[in-house]
């Protein structure tokens, strides 16, 4: 069972906390502190215990206590701040996990965070037992994600972890439009059979599931929070025909999109960030 007392739930943006201070004061972490980023600018960096982290939307940042933190220019993330008993099992898993992490998988975290949000402004508490179970949540999908950010991190130089990152976004901001290995590997300035092997290595999959996964993710959306039809879904992320679109659908989901937008609740709206 997790043991924690949660302080803090909600949605930070910079620009309203510091509007003429690009860069941040440098200050001290009391507790652990996970952020999701929703949207940054293009030159933004967060600074944890003197490491440098490029700061892109669908990333995740885990900050420990007795840790230093700061950051350049401006970013929105959604946040959430809480203690967990020294010596426990969870305190532990915290403490060793990495400062950033790189998520193939970003709808399930922002769901999370999403539902925290909206509970805690509902309920104007930070602290209960559905609140606890969302973060239990939270940390399982950490920690899962824990040896892969790990390999993405550590093993290899700075500018590749950034080579990366702009591959990973680029795919975020084109899913839907054709996209080839090479393309990829081009924004990376590496060799298309280079590519594929870093990029594997690092997050545990292939370009081409990834490409996959966040198009199917982006579908799953798309069929729960709107009245586009399958064709227009399929079309609308990237995929080449309804038929090619239903059979990965169903590969990935064990439905098809017919199926799967039937079976889930579409009252289901997005925070709204103002």
């Amino acid at each position: 069972m997790l043991r924690a007392r949660v302080s803090k739930i909600g949605i930070y943006d910079k620009k309203k906390a510091f509007p003429t201070l690009k860069t941040s004061p440098l200050r001290g972490v009391d507790c652990f502190e996970i952020e999701y980023v929703l949207r940054s600018d293009s030159d933004c960096t967060l600074y944890i215990d003197g490491e440098t982290y490029p700061s892109i939307p669908n990333t995740i940042y885990v900050r420990k206590p007795g840790q230093t933190s700061q950051s350049k220019s401006y970013f929105t993330c959604f946040f959430i701040h809480f203690e967990v008993e020294k010596g426990s099992r969870h305190y532990d898993t915290l403490m060793n996990m990495p400062s950033y992490f790189a998520i193939v998988n970003a709808d399930k975290y922002r769901e999370i965070f999403e539902r925290l949000v909206r509970h805690s402004i509902k309920t104007n508490r930070v602290q209960d037992d559905y609140i606890l179970a969302k973060l239990l949540e939270l940390l399982y999908y950490l920690g899962e994600d824990a040896i892969r950010n790990r390999n993405l991190m550590l093993p290899q130089p700075h500018k590749q972890i950034l080579h990366l990152r702009r591959a990973i976004a680029y795919i975020k901001e084109n899913f839907h439009q054709p996209l080839n290995l090479a393309t990829l590997a081009d924004i990376c300035g590496y060799t298309p059979n280079h590519f594929r092997q870093v990029f594997t290595k690092s997050m545990g999959v292939s370009p081409q599931k990834h490409l996959e996964n966040v198009r199917i993710q982006h579908a799953k959306y798309l069929l729960t929070q709107s009245e586009k039809s399958i064709a227009e879904v399929a079309y609308e992320c990237g995929f080449s025909s309804q038929s090619y679109f239903s059979t990965l659908f169903k590969k990935y989901t064990l439905a098809t999109p017919h199926e799967f937008r039937e079976s889930v609740s579409s009252n289901y709206p997005d925070v709204v960030i103002s």
